[in-house]
Parts: C-alpha cells; sequence; structure tokens
C-alpha cells in the first residue's frame, strides 16, 4: 500500500498549529511538505500554496494530480464537513481523515450522542432541541450543573458549562451569537478531563496519546478554541487506558460500522473521568488544537506510516506509536480581544532572533496559527497566534522551558493562561 520512496509530498490542509506541528513532524522524516494556505511557521519547512482554495475540491485534487503528491492530511474539521475525503476517494487519491458522513460524530453533536447511546457507551444525561429558542426555554430559571451545547460545528465554542444561575445568561448569550440550530442539554459531569486520540482504519485502531487542555480563557472564563495544555496526562493509567478501549473506543468504532459510516482516520475522545467510570463529553474527527502540538514532540516513530494505514483495513493493526520519555506543556499566545473580537495586524517581535539563549526556539517548540507576513514584519493574523511547547522528563521542568520561550516573544495585548500545567506539576509532585 506505502509507497516505497523514502520522501514523499504531503499536502497538508489548514493554517493552523495543528497543521504547523504535524507538517514539522512530517518534515523532521524527511518528507517535502506543501500546505494550503499554510502560515509563516510552515513556509519555513515547506512550501505554502496559498493561492489554493481549499474550498474548491476540483482544484484540490487537479493540483494533487499535478504536483505528484504522494499523500493529503486534512488538519480542521470544515474540508472533511464539506466532504473532501468523499471527492479524492471517487478518484482514489489517498487521504487522510473521515468521509462526509462518518465526520458527522464531530460535526452533529446530536448524531453523536444517539450513536453512542444505542452503542451503551457512557454520555451525560442528554436532552435535545431543534431550535435555539425551544433549549433557551427549557433552561430558564436553572440553578445549574448543566452543560449547553450546538449541535453542529462551532470552531470550538459551542459548548457553554453553567454551574450556577449567574453562569446562565451570559451563556445564553454566547451560544445565540452562533446562530440557531439544533441545541443539547447534558448534566455537567464531574472529575479530572482527559483527551484521548486513536487512529481507526474502521476496524482496528492504535492509540496516539493522551493530553489535557484548557478551553477557558482563563478559571471561570469564556470558552476558547484552547488556551494550552499538557500530555501526556498523569491520570492515564494502563488498566483506566484498557476500560477506555473496551467501554469507549472499540463500541464506538463498531457502532458506526453498523450504521454504514465507516470511520478512517482519528478519534479525538474527549472524557471526564467520573466516579462511574469515563464519560464521553464530546467526539472531534481531526486532531485537536493545542493537543496535536503536545503530541507530535512526544512522538519517538515516524508518523506518515501510521498516517497511510488509516487509510485501507488490515495493516493499522500490525503497528503501534512509540512515545520518548518526555511530557509536553504548551501555552497558547492569543490577541488582545480573544475570543470574541480578536486584534490582528500587530507586530510580533522575538521570532527573529539569531540561534542561542536569546531564541525562543531554543528552548522550546514555537507553532504558527494567527500569524502572517506583511512585507518583512510578522504579525497577528487571529485569536490564537502561537502555540508555545516546552518538553522535558517533569511536566515542571516543560512548563518553565515552555514560559522561558514566551518570555522572548512580545506582541501588543497578548494573553496568555499562567496556571496551564499546575495540575499536571502538582500530580507529578505527589508521587
Amino acid at each position: 500500500m506505502f509507497l516505497e520512496e523514502r520522501t514523499m509530498k504531503i499536502l497538508i490542509l489548514g493554517a493552523g498549529g495543528r497543521e504547523h506541528s504535524v507538517g514539522k513532524k512530517l518534515a523532521e522524516e524527511g518528507h517535502e511538505i506543501y500546505a494550503a494556505p499554510g502560515n509563516p511557521g510552515i513556509a519555513q519547512i515547506g512550501r505554502c500554496v496559498t493561492e489554493l482554495d481549499v474550498k474548491d475540491h476540483k482544484a484540490v485534487i487537479d493540483y494533487v494530480k499535478s504536483n505528484g503528491i504522494g499523500f493529503t492530511f486534512v488538519g480542521p474539521e470544515a474540508p472533511l464537513d464539506a466532504g473532501i475525503v468523499d471527492d479524492f476517494e471517487r478518484f482514489g487519491l489517498p487521504i487522510f481523515g473521515p468521509t462526509k458522513m462518518a465526520a458527522q460524530i464531530e460535526t452533529s453533536k446530536e448524531f453523536c450522542c444517539t450513536l453512542l447511546e444505542a452503542a451503551n457507551v457512557p454520555i451525560p444525561a442528554t436532552l435535545y432541541y431543534n431550535n435555539f429558542a425551544a433549549m433557551e426555554q427549557s433552561v430558564a430559571g436553572s440553578s445549574g450543573g448543566i452543560v449547553l451545547k450546538k449541535s453542529g460545528l462551532a470552531a470550538g465554542k459551542g459548548a457553554e458549562v453553567v454551574r450556577n444561575s449567574t453562569d446562565l445568561i451570559p451563556a445564553l448569550t454566547r451560544l445565540k451569537k452562533l446562530g440557531d440550530g439544533s441545541f443539547l442539554v447534558q448534566t455537567m459531569e464531574e472529575g479530572p478531563e482527559l483527551s484521548y486520540f486513536v487512529l481507526t482504519d474502521g476496524t482496528d485502531f492504535v492509540f496516539l496519546g493522551s493530553a489535557q487542555d484548557y478551553k477557558p480563557l482563563y478559571p471561570g472564563g469564556p470558552n476558547t478554541g484552547g488556551m494550552g495544555g499538557f500530555a501526556p496526562h498523569p491520570i492515564l493509567t494502563s488498566e483506566l487506558q484498557k476500560t477506555i478501549d473496551e467501554t469507549v473506543v472499540r463500541p464506538t468504532i463498531k457502532a458506526l460500522a453498523e450504521v454504514s459510516r465507516p470511520y478512517k482516520g482519528v478519534l479525538y475522545i474527549q472524557l471526564m473521568i467520573t466516579k462511574r467510570g469515563p464519560v464521553v463529553i464530546e467526539i472531534n474527527c481531526r486532531f485537536g488544537d493545542p493537543e496535536a502540538q503536545l503530541i507530535m514532540p512526544l512522538l519517538n516513530c515516524e508518523l506518515l506510516p501510521l498516517l497511510q494505514a488509516t487509510t485501507k483495513s488490515g495493516f493499522l493493526r500490525m503497528m503501534e506509536a512509540k512515545f520518548k520519555p518526555w511530557v509536553s506543556v504548551g501555552i497558547v499566545m492569543a490577541s488582545e480581544g480573544y475570543p470574541d473580537d480578536p486584534k490582528t495586524g500587530r507586530f510580533i517581535t522575538g521570532l527573529d532572533r539569531e540561534p542561542g539563549p536569546n531564541d525562543p526556539n531554543h528552548y522550546a517548540y514555537v507553532y504558527h496559527a494567527g500569524t502572517k507576513m506583511v512585507e518583512d514584519q510578522l504579525v497577528t493574523s487571529g485569536g490564537r497566534v502561537l502555540t508555545v511547547v516546552g518538553t522535558d522528563s517533569e511536566y515542571e521542568m516543560a512548563k518553565n522551558m515552555a514560559m522561558m520561550a514566551v518570555s522572548l516573544i512580545w506582541f501588543e495585548g497578548e494573553q496568555y493562561r499562567p496556571d496551564v500545567g499546575n495540575e499536571a506539576i502538582a500530580a507529578q509532585a505527589a508521587t
């Protein structure tokens, strides 16, 4: 199935930190990286094809054919929801990711929850509503202990935790801004959160790491796409991993196949480890951001063969992911005004220094997301600007390395969470 030559041309679709981290890992393996549209960080390791419109599937397919692209990696969920994998498969072109119908495990929270309920996969108690007004009326006067969710895609901002009556109105206000559609109300579960990643070919699966991300802008603040995190999660024992595989992963993959939506790609499962065991909070159909940035530096094996093995049955069962004896802590540097009204066009300084102790890259991996070049100057172009990831054998030192790099980078109005990783540091200190 796999090409025998050592170097392959790989097209990465996307422009964020997730795509930069995957591209960097594949470039380190010796592959030739192309990205559409990419970002200034990816431009340092490959070619950014900014003229290629990812929404134009025919144009992407023509580019792949005419440029000898051997494999295409889909980063964000939007192209998957638009059916780009389906279109590639019609031409027999290898691509990483699920089909449009299989991707509904993320793109429709209603589909996900009803599927999991039918398969006896643990989820919170859930009520379903056809529109915002019905959901709003149902929760009016609630004293809390619930989670409100928009069923469709919401760029990581479609879930609102309502812990008490004070949280309710601001949560409803933020959700209403996302537009109408289907909504869910779930019972709020209690316990540590765990992000769990597997690659699957629709039958077999391989564990690809664990992490925890920080969704709120600050403790108790509005949800974002993710403000950082750490990996692996210290709560994940071999016993817990076995439980997750048998009660969540395997039945979910089987359930998707039984409804004629065989799933190929990565399953990113967000869990709450409760007193009754692992409970699924959400499932995503792509690598997380910033979780990909946390996991990629920890891999001690080639990534491409694992990605390729998801595209055809029978190969993944013979493979496993291997990891370095390291941990990672990542800090997201975000723009002023994020997540509601991020200010862009701010000059970014510190990333153009010569190699050495004044260079942030001396201490950590710096992955670009909301950046662009204006003439010769790097500027902010989005809400989450950079993910800075430190690695070491201990969480505390990994965080110190990340914070050292953060201190050497500056743009006006920058914001980040200085508490990222503290739970993992405390857990490691207690062992």
